[in-house]
């Protein structure tokens, strides 16, 4: 097994800034959803495909869409293994986003179209990790897939805090932030 250092050496980042709709977002979000969906997945394959072969392409999820569908395209174009780094479902964000909009025959669709992507594009996928024994338990009884669970666990470093006055500084501190 090679060294972290190693490792680190063989891993390439991509930054992109996504671009930006903000004056349609209040004035029709549909379209908004819609167009920056498209110009994200169009960023986000260019950034795949111009960057060298990966044998593994990593993905949390959420977010699902765009991300989820382009990953598992670049990765079967380019012979990379998809995995994914399950921390919730995308779909159920959708809801949440959609408020009371999420029951109307519109909001009904646009979950239903999410939550095929993303059901389809776990299909696709290699392999299969989640945070949680509950996770796991979802992803094998509702839709067929075997993950592993490797429990998130904080640093050494990291202790509780355990007063009331530790977790007002603690407060006041990432109020400043």
């Amino acid at each position: 097994m090679p060294s972290l250092e190693a490792q680190r050496s063989s891993i390439e980042l991509a930054l992109f800034k996504p671009l930006n709709f903000k004056f349609l977002k209040d004035a029709c979000w549909p379209l908004f959803a819609v167009l920056k969906g498209i110009a994200l997945a169009f960023q986000l394959s260019l950034a795949l495909m111009s960057s060298s072969r990966a044998d593994a392409i990593i993905v949390q999820n959420p977010p699902a869409l765009p991300v989820l569908p382009v990953v598992v395209l670049v990765g079967y174009l380019r012979g990379s293994r998809v995995i994914i780094d399950w921390h919730n479902l995308g779909w159920t964000m959708i809801v949440l986003a959609l408020g009371s909009h999420a029951e109307g025959l519109a909001g009904r669709a646009i979950i239903r179209i999410c939550w095929f992507l993303e059901v389809w594009s776990s299909r696709c996928a290699t392999s299969h990790l989640c945070v949680t024994n509950a996770m796991q338990a979802y992803l094998s009884e509702n839709l067929g897939l075997a993950a592993t669970t490797l429990h998130d666990r904080p640093p050494a470093f990291f202790n509780s805090a355990s007063s009331t006055r530790q977790r007002h500084d603690i407060f006041v501190r990432l109020r400043e932030v």
